[in-house]
């Protein structure tokens, strides 16, 4: 079943094929987001996630949802955090996606259509992520802790093994 499925996708798009796009689930993403400690509770506009892939924006929409409620909580202007999201793809078309789905999020929460597009522009940028280093983060600001398996609860790898 994998095979054909993947020898369909080589098929009809063998350019995007060799990308070796991997789709994650919504649920996937909200669970390394908490276990990365991205919690809107705290003071998410001093720290700069780098997404070194964004595809069509998997990751980055549910951190830009965090980061919406964050702001609000924290009574940062959202227009301000230009320097919170550093997300990189070498594919146009993803590029693309990616800028208009955190685009329309930023429209659901209320953001105008100019700084949404800003942002957007600002966050996801066509280039290989290997090649280009991100913007140093601000003065001050602290980068999102990597998850590794060792981090990672007995309890909460239990319960993340079991969906």
């Amino acid at each position: 079943m994998i095979y054909s499925a993947t020898t369909h996708l080589a098929r009809a798009e063998p350019a995007r094929a060799n990308l070796g796009a991997v789709f994650t689930k919504r649920w996937v993403v909200e669970f390394i987001l908490d276990l990365a400690g991205y919690d809107p509770a705290n003071d998410l506009t001093s720290r700069t996630v780098i997404e070194p892939a964004v595809g069509q924006g998997a990751f980055l929409v549910p951190v830009v949802d965090r980061l919406l409620r964050c702001a609000r909580a924290h009574g940062v202007d959202i227009a301000a955090t230009e320097t919170a999201i550093s997300g990189f793809d070498i594919d146009p078309e993803s590029v693309e996606a990616a800028r208009s789905n955190v685009t329309e999020t930023l429209l659901s929460g209320g953001v105008d259509r100019a700084t949404a597009t800003r942002l957007a522009q600002a966050w996801v940028r066509e280039a290989d992520s290997l090649k280009v280093a991100p913007d140093p983060p601000p003065s001050g600001s602290s980068e999102t802790l990597l998850c590794t398996r060792r981090s990672i609860d007995r309890d909460d790898m239990a319960s993340y093994r079991s969906t």
